[in-house]
């Protein structure tokens, strides 16, 4: 089968840093050609993930990060390279709305953030002629309306993490600075291994920074060095 992949124009697949969606199509890309299909994936240009790119896309637009303007000229450009495939697995919030697609071309789309008031009106437009996939039953039971063709959850190579001696090191959070990610929940549990935790966080919106300034730094507090370390860099998204 002939496969063509969507990400966003924002990050390359596979990121160099944080991103959790482009890790999920890389792993998605390189899943699909192990189990015998054709894969062309509309990215950044400058994606090294292993697979054929759809030519003429841009390079990232990281400083354009959730631009409408930006996805709408990458979905365009990515219909556009994607018109000899079997099927299309859109991982944009655009691509799905989009008039001009191949009508001949099914399409899935997969629901990679909560399903709050604007995302539902969405996702219930996308449903006319795309399939959407939830990532779990959580997710897709805040909006019931919505109709969901199928729940799969995300994957990841365990074989690509490496394992600890077990000798009494460290635990690790890596995501973004949000309620839903279960930082709070990670803290709670390296205080209750007794282990401590290093936290890398993804803090670039606003609401990311609050978040964690109000909810999670106070409860370093004055063991800050014991329970967390950070360093502050410039966000790539």
């Amino acid at each position: 089968m002939r496969i063509g992949l969507i990400a966003g124009p924002w990050i390359p697949i596979p990121p160099v840093t944080y991103g959790g969606i482009e890790r999920v199509v890389d792993s998605l890309a390189r899943g699909f050609t192990a189990a015998g299909h054709e894969v062309l994936l509309a990215a950044p240009a400058e994606s090294t993930c292993p697979v054929p790119l759809v030519p003429g896309m841009r390079p990232a637009l990281r400083d354009a990060l959730g631009s409408t303007m930006s996805e709408l000229s990458h979905v365009i450009r990515a219909y556009e390279g994607l018109g000899g495939v079997d099927i299309i697995h859109d991982h944009t919030l655009a691509g799905p709305l989009y008039a001009r697609r191949a009508k001949d071309i099914p399409v899935v789309t997969t629901i990679h953030g909560p399903l709050n008031a604007l995302a539902v009106d969405l996702y219930r437009a996308m449903a006319r002629d795309t399939a959407i996939i939830a990532i779990s039953r959580d997710q897709s039971s805040h909006a019931p309306d919505v109709p969901v063709t199928q729940v799969i959850h995300h994957g990841m190579d365990v074989s690509a993490v490496p394992v600890g001696s077990g000798s009494g090191g460290y635990l690790c959070f890596v995501g973004r600075a949000c309620p839903d990610k279960g930082l709070l929940e990670a803290i709670m549990i390296a205080r209750q291994a007794g282990l401590p935790l290093r936290i890398a966080l993804k803090m670039h919106e606003p609401d990311e920074i609050r978040y964690f300034r109000q909810e999670i730094e106070p409860l370093l507090g004055p063991t800050k060095s014991s329970w967390g370390k950070w360093t502050t860099q410039p966000s790539t998204g």
